[in-house]
């Protein structure tokens, strides 16, 4: 069968993923140091102010204008590492061997507002509801506590834009609109099956180890330095379980193709690697 007849593997795409990133931990690592100390020490600092003109009540202070300006950097920070990252998995490693794989150039300013845009589809009215859920919990509230799950099939969908603005093949909303067409739940498997573990660990044993903390300064530290990572590693995941898509899409539609990577030492040693047509070949294997 041609690539033309075959359907983005979910699975398939989302091992590729995890297997390539965390085979690549080295690079990971390298690419990420300096966003993910930038963040830790934005979130720090905006958090240490933010203690001290909070009015003690943690619904206020949560959501001061204090704490939103620390999402707002760490999100931008962020946003470089993930170009980075993007940049890895379809350009190759020489990519990543530069300036410590991070710069900001006009592809990483389109890239954050790209995100800042999908960001307020995502969680504006998820915000909204838990800003008005003390005062009244009704269907409305519920309904805008759930809007991040009803709208991720539409969020992936537009999600495209972001490996392409990485490698400065920039799309618009609208060409991903129509790349997407006939894989928009197949994208938000991939999207889900890349986040799912970290999500648990987020809502699930964070709390806990804060909770464990009892309150105590250093390991407070530690437990935010051990999220930061977590995020860090969700983001790659995330980045290149994505990438892999845009990829494959890629090769279905009059895109220009991709240029040829070369595998890093660590890919050939796992007999791994994120070159064009790894996926089509497994699912041409399926029979599918």
């Amino acid at each position: 069968m041609t690539a033309k007849n075959a359907k983005l593997p979910v699975w398939l795409t989302a091992i590729d993923a995890y297997t390539g990133s965390f085979g690549n931990l080295p690079t990971l690592a390298r690419v990420a140091v300096i966003p993910g100390c930038l963040a830790y020490a934005a979130g720090f600092s905006v958090g240490f102010v933010a203690a001290f003109t909070g009015n003690g009540d943690q619904l206020a202070v949560r959501f001061s204008s204090w704490n939103v300006a620390a999402w707002l950097i760490q999100a931008i920070i962020l946003s470089i590492f993930a170009v980075a990252w993007h940049r890895f998995v379809l350009l190759g490693p020489s990519i990543a061997r530069t300036k410590l794989g991070i710069d900001v150039t006009r592809r990483e300013i389109v890239f954050i507002a790209y995100a800042f845009i999908i960001g307020v589809i995502l969680w504006g009215p998820y915000l909204i509801g838990f800003i008005r859920r003390p005062r009244s919990f009704d269907w409305l509230t519920i309904a805008l506590l759930l809007w991040p799950v009803y709208i991720l099939p539409v969020v992936a969908r537009l999600s495209l834009v972001f490996p392409a603005a990485a490698i400065e093949r920039r799309i618009s909303f609208g060409q991903s609109w129509t790349m997407a067409r006939g894989s928009a739940w197949r994208l938000t498997g991939v999207l889900v099956l890349c986040g799912l573990p970290f999500s648990i660990l987020y809502q699930l044993v964070f709390p806990l180890l804060l909770d464990a903390a009892g309150g105590t300064f250093r390991l407070v530290l530690l437990v935010e330095m051990a999220q930061l990572i977590l995020i860090c590693l969700h983001i790659a995941v995330a980045a290149a379980g994505l990438s892999l898509t845009y990829r494959w899409i890629s090769q279905e539609t009059a895109l220009p193709k991709l240029p040829e990577r070369d595998p890093t030492e660590a890919e050939r040693r796992r007999k791994f690697q994120w070159t064009d047509g790894d996926i089509e070949v497994e699912e041409r294997k399926d029979g599918s």
